[in-house]
């Protein structure tokens, strides 16, 4: 069964390989005058070549940081704990995160594109780009994570000592969207306040 649904993952990366690689070395090869594979190309300069991209010089370890933190505010710290407050809080609450994918490999592609970038000496914000959807993304499951956290916990504490002092049954079952959507809201408000108060910032000249 495993070594089947690994040909079944080989097969499908060589489809949409094929499928995206043919087009773009059509296009680039029109423009070029000659053939052109461009993200091999990509790669023999920036890692194979004596000087790489530091001639266009070289930042410190903040830089995307700093520039993550100005794009997303408050997404951003978010974004970066996900993996570990997933497993902390299925930890917590006692709940199955594996499904059919692990939940590691369905997080892992966000925090393998920072690990190679931001050692990179040479920076620029648009080589964060590409994992934009992937940050916001990366909040949001933090996010529920919190939410889950807050309802199993403070939520669950509060059920837990209603029924000793009243002697009830057990409470009725509650989504824990329903206790905890003012977490999601608080966030979010400050998510765009801070996003408008920066747009604000830069028309101004500030």
């Amino acid at each position: 069964m495993k070594k089947k649904k690994i040909l079944e993952f080989l097969k499908w990366v060589a489809i949409f390989g094929i499928g995206i690689l043919v087009p773009v070395v059509y296009v680039d090869s029109m423009a070029y005058g000659k053939i052109v594979l461009a993200p091999l190309n990509i790669v023999l300069y920036n890692v194979f070549s004596q000087h790489g991209p530091d001639i266009y010089g070289q930042e410190d370890f903040s830089y995307y940081i700093i520039n993550g933190c100005l794009n997303f505010n408050v997404v951003f710290p978010l974004a970066f704990v996900a993996l570990p407050l997933t497993y902390f809080a299925a930890y917590i609450v006692d709940i199955p995160i594996s499904g059919r994918t692990p939940a590691w490999l369905r997080l892992l592609a966000m925090y393998l594109w920072v690990a190679i970038f931001f050692l990179q000496s040479h920076k620029e914000e648009r080589f964060l780009f590409p994992i934009y959807p992937l940050i916001a993304l990366h909040g949001a499951v933090s996010v529920d994570c919190l939410q889950k956290l807050y309802c199993h916990v403070v939520v669950g504490w509060r059920y837990r000592r209603v029924q000793r002092e009243h002697s009830t049954a057990a409470m009725p079952y509650q989504h824990y969207t329903q206790s905890s959507a003012w977490l999601a809201i608080l966030i979010s408000a400050a998510f765009i306040l801070l996003s408008v108060s920066r747009s604000l910032a830069l028309y101004k000249g500030t």
